[in-house]
């Protein structure tokens, strides 16, 4: 399938990484990540990472995000931060008539997203729950204590405390004013709308410890009438021209609750509400219009953002020039695509077999424990089946093809990528022939490759060198201009070595079948260095340097 082309704009810091986090497990999209620094938070979680022009510089920058948009096949545009929604929404009509796809707010609700004075008269007006709010401190109508908040400003940033009878000359101009309240919590509001105004399931989070307005510490839920007041607003806003993925903020104290903050794109903490159950993101990119997910039932305690660390190695691959990768476990989900076919199995047989709930407990009981290549001789001595029933299992499971199959998330836009980075690739896969030829058929993955090799075709397997060499001449390349993919450190990345690969990555797929100790595997073998592990295909991207690089954009590749 080719995936669709998706940039994300001014994305190379935390606010873009929320947004990544949301989209790093949907299926058959391209990560394309623009932002003004070559070095960022981000810049090895993309597909590709493009150095853009400061957004200073308008005409340049507009310039840019056309031609951008156009080389790259751009289909949606989502922006990251505050500071370039407008600079979208001039060109959308102009995006438009690219094909792309703007996710990003327009007309009314941009306005109230950037002017808190603007959003606190919005909903006065319209009934909203709302504090009061004043223009200057000194409105004879306002408290004796209050904050103020810069019209401009998001998050926690420019905020300020007042007295009445503090000297004005201090207070600078452009803020809007509201009671302090000392005793209330705070709720951060994740959603998405998407262009045709059909709004998201609210992800409710109670904020408990922030670290300079970027919140660590949440608890999933709302009271009701917090959920209430933030359905409405959110309602009102999405009919107001709100797109993409946004975030509100309320107040709730004993005597009532008050929307807060609008914020025109989405919050930095994000992550949380996914780590919670409800992705905004996979709501905004559904491909069909069918009503929203009834949201999951709140049960966890807390949600905790935590700071992981990524470490690149310095590889030095110049010269490669072809990548060639396994297929089970690697790009396509071999434990999924078992359980399907099990599942059809049992459909053709179902007068002869227990329910099939226990048929298939039983089955994945033996497939967990090691037995795949004897399932069906254990499964018939445990239910006492004869030889008649073992054929027909047999027979029934090898003629099951699934619908679809399950390819990992990101193996669209990370094959699409190498492709346009000038790489050759190749699928080298052991398994019976016809096995693999079903996957293939199904998830028509050849479609994106160089050369298929099935080494049941070549009468041998991983590790044998024949295997190896036989993907280096279909690629019409040396071995010491490839680098192989696998997730089995002793097929995959023993072989490969071993044939005079430049290098091999191994590649640990969380609940696959294969559970290598990397340290150990090192200690047996010293001789073999040339190997790096990764949890993702897209890792494979900081290492491959770009072969081919798109006129007009300064893509920084591999940054050794």
């Amino acid at each position: 399938m080719k995936p669709r082309g998706l940039l994300l704009l001014s994305a190379g810091g935390f606010q873009g990484l929320a947004l990544i986090q949301g989209l790093q497990s949907l299926h058959g999209l391209r990560l394309i990540v623009a932002d003004s620094y070559a070095d960022n938070v981000t810049r090895f979680l993309a597909d590709q990472y493009v150095v853009a022009p400061p957004l200073s510089d308008q005409a340049v920058f507009e310039q840019f995000l056309l031609n951008l948009c156009q080389e790259q096949d751009i289909e949606l545009l989502l922006a990251a931060t505050d500071h370039e929604l407008r600079t979208v929404d001039r060109l959308r009509t102009r995006l438009q008539a690219m094909g792309v796809s703007v996710l990003v707010s327009t007309g009314r609700a941009l306005e109230l997203g950037q002017d808190k004075l603007a959003f606190y008269r919005w909903l006065a007006e319209q009934g909203h729950r709302v504090l009061p709010f004043f223009e200057r401190p000194d409105d004879p109508a306002a408290p004796e204590l209050l904050i103020g908040k810069a019209r401009g400003a998001w998050g926690g940033r420019a905020m300020l405390q007042h007295r009445r009878g503090q000297e004005m000359a201090s207070l600078p101009e452009g803020y809007v004013w509201q009671p302090m309240l000392t005793d209330f919590d705070e709720y951060s509001v994740d959603f998405s709308v998407r262009p045709d105004g059909a709004l998201s399931p609210l992800a409710f989070r109670r904020r408990l410890r922030t670290v300079g307005g970027y919140a660590v510490v949440c608890e999933p839920g709302a009271p009701s009438e917090v959920s209430v007041a933030a359905t409405a607003a959110a309602r009102g806003l999405a009919d107001l021209g709100a797109c993409g993925p946004l975030n509100l903020q309320l107040l709730h104290w004993s005597g009532g609750v008050a929307v807060s903050d609008f914020n025109p794109r989405g919050g930095t903490s994000m992550a949380l509400s996914i780590s919670a159950g409800l992705n905004p993101m996979e709501f905004l990119l559904q491909a069909s219009p069918d009503p929203a997910p009834c949201a999951k039932p709140v049960v966890l305690q807390r949600t905790t953002q935590l700071f992981r660390q990524q470490l690149v190695p310095r590889l030095d691959l110049s010269g490669v020039r072809g990548v060639v990768l396994d297929l089970d476990d690697t790009l396509l989900d071999q434990k999924a695509w078992m359980l399907d076919k099990l599942r059809l199995t049992w459909r053709g047989l179902a007068a002869h077999l227990p329910p099939q709930a226990q048929f298939l407990s039983d089955c994945w009981a033996l497939i967990e424990e090691g037995h795949r290549s004897d399932l069906f001789d254990r499964l018939c001595s445990r239910w006492g089946w004869g030889q008649a029933t073992r054929d027909a299992l047999i027979e029934a499971y090898r003629g099951a093809v699934p619908r679809k199959a399950c390819l990992y998330p990101e193996v669209d836009g990370v094959l699409d990528q190498l492709r346009r980075s000038g790489y050759r690739l190749a699928l080298l896969t052991d398994n019976p022939a016809a096995s693999q030829r079903q996957k293939l058929q199904v998830s028509r993955l050849d479609s994106q490759l160089d050369a298929v090799i099935l080494t049941a075709d070549l009468g041998c397997r991983k590790p044998d060198g024949t295997a190896f060499a036989a993907a280096a001449e279909a690629l019409a390349l040396s071995p010491a201009e490839l680098v192989m993919v696998g997730d089995n450190l002793y097929r995959d990345i023993h072989g490969a070595l071993l044939a005079g690969y430049r290098h091999a990555f191994h590649l640990t797929r969380a609940g696959a079948f294969f559970n290598f100790d990397g340290a150990l595997w090192r200690e047996l073998h010293p001789e073999q260095e040339a190997w790096t592990a990764v949890n993702c295909l897209r890792d494979l991207h900081a290492h491959l340097p770009k072969l081919l690089c798109t006129a007009g954009t300064r893509d920084e590749g591999n940054i050794f």
